[in-house]
């Protein structure tokens, strides 16, 4: 709609939304400010930002984590991922709830995207290791809660894609992850981080 009206300044967009709340199908509501835990924002420039503030706050406060100390990496160095550290969770509820969140604030927060990507790798026998290094990920967000996607006006929109891989980094079966991210202009659209389904014996073979 914001395309069509910038392209056809002659009222036709107006009058088509007139039409449309005169038969009862739509209402006008002016701009959109919130949809979904999605909070949008506009400046006076014309760009737009998307955040999940409020949403990833009511994470926290579910979590108890409202006041922990944030932190700047979402996983540390150390860190192995696998199925083996810790000891088993005798109710998985929380760690299974809590990957569910952050999938969902991977909508706007493409920089979490790996990580929730490996903690969800591990949702059917979670450990206690597993449950600190996803409570680290909300501890980063707790310091970049109000972080996401900032959309600018721009005359070259160009589409441009990047794919990256590693190379058997699941110490449990040394199958390696896939990422990419799909730029129109200047900031991602689309990004997924997925687990190859075979063993690659090489970088080459990781990334073709």
């Amino acid at each position: 709609m914001a395309f069509k009206i910038k392209k056809n300044p002659d009222g036709s967009v107006d009058c088509q939304k007139a039409q449309l709340v005169a038969k009862g199908c739509s209402q006008d509501m002016g701009e959109l400010h919130y949809f979904l835990g999605i909070e949008v924002s506009r400046s006076s420039t014309g760009s737009i930002h998307l955040c999940q503030r409020k949403y990833i706050q009511d994470v926290l406060d579910k979590s108890s984590l409202t006041n922990a100390k944030s932190v700047h990496t979402l996983i540390v160095s150390s860190s192995t991922f696998s199925k083996k550290e810790g000891d088993r969770l005798v109710d998985p509820t929380e760690y299974k709830s809590l990957v569910g969140a952050l999938q969902y604030v991977v909508l706007t927060r493409p920089d979490i995207a790996y990580a929730v990507n490996r903690a969800g790798q591990l949702m059917q026998l979670p450990t206690t290791v597993h449950l600190i290094a996803l409570k680290r990920i909300l501890r980063y967000l707790h310091g970049t809660i109000t972080h996401g996607l900032v959309f600018r006006r721009s005359i070259r929109l160009s589409l441009v894609g990047y794919v990256d891989a590693n190379w058997g980094l699941d110490f449990d079966d040394r199958q390696s992850t896939t990422g990419f991210c799909v730029y129109f202009g200047h900031r991602p659209v689309s990004w997924c981080f997925k687990k190859q389904k075979v063993v690659s014996r090489s970088t080459t073979e990781a990334e073709y």
